[in-house]
């Protein structure tokens, strides 16, 4: 038996459902969109082991219950089952399929509350040095609290997620979970970059490179030369919804516009002359 499929179009609830009663063993293998896998292996319809890859820079959690519930918040990719006898010596999922799936449906609804309130890994946060006096007191895990101490008004989350060494999901939800008990708020970047309009280059363009006027960087760069050549532009889109760096390139009489490649035009999703923020960041002592 193979059983293929887009996620969008078949819930992991309901594959894993229709597998129990087939009763069916062997190995269901899941992708989302950015080739990150996991492997769920069945033993007459019940999930008992888990293996999984996670991209460069985060540790994929050790616990098999743990990875096994990480495909139950993916927005979108595809499965493939293929039946056949499997032989697990050491199987790292004790819990049943009851106990598996009720705890996904809660990740579930607790990552489309963040996919609210933290839409973004770009996110920027600052601490709230007073907060509310009708605050209540919370319960904070080591991660928690090395967050509150990497949180700067300059760090997004993802490089908060890299310093912490845990997932982007991971990251938005202690994100939400301090917002939402007022540790930290929101920092509005536009306002400490410069507004410029998206224009698109020709087509040998290379897209990691972004043209702007040659004495507009100089401002942004304080006539720093050196700081222009160790630096990438950061490019935020009028919503705050898509980010990029990238390298910088000064040219005469470009005003206002910063000429982009095609493909880069469609990952932020701006159109010629949409408005983009950019600001340089310094490479020099990050991690």
């Amino acid at each position: 038996m193979a059983l293929v499929g887009q996620l969008s179009e078949f819930q992991l609830v309901n594959i894993i459902a229709l597998l129990q009663v087939e009763r069916k063993t062997g190995e269901l293998t899941l992708q989302d969109e950015e080739q990150h896998t996991i492997r769920l292996y069945l033993k007459e319809g019940r999930v008992i082991h888990a293996e999984g890859s996670r991209a460069s820079g985060h540790s994929a959690p050790t616990d098999g219950f743990e990875l096994a519930l990480e495909p139950f918040v993916w927005l979108g990719g595809k499965f493939h089952f293929e039946a056949y006898d499997i032989a697990i010596p050491n199987p790292n999922i004790n819990q049943g399929n009851v106990v598996l799936v009720t705890e996904g449906r809660n990740r579930a609804t607790a990552f489309r509350e963040i996919s609210q309130n933290v839409p973004s890994s770009n996110l920027v946060l600052k601490l709230v040095h007073q907060p509310a006096s009708s605050m209540q007191s919370i319960s904070l895990d080591f991660h928690e609290w090395r967050f509150l101490t990497m949180v700067d008004a300059e760090r997004d989350l993802n490089t908060i997620a890299a310093m912490l060494d845990v997932t982007e999901q991971r990251v938005r939800a202690i994100a939400n979970k301090m917002l939402k008990n007022g540790l930290v708020e929101k920092v509005d970047m536009r306002t400490r970059m410069y507004k410029l309009h998206a224009f698109t280059a020709e087509d040998n363009h290379p897209n990691d490179l972004a043209v702007i006027d040659d004495l507009g960087l100089d401002v942004m760069a304080h006539n720093d030369r050196e700081l222009v050549a160790n630096s990438q532009l950061e490019v935020l889109t009028s919503d705050e919804q898509r980010h990029e760096r990238m390298r910088v390139a000064g040219y005469p009489n470009m005003a206002d516009r910063v000429m982009l490649a095609p493909m880069m035009m469609a990952q932020l999703g701006v159109s010629n002359g949409d408005p983009l923020y950019v600001r340089l960041r310094d490479l020099r002592g990050e991690t």
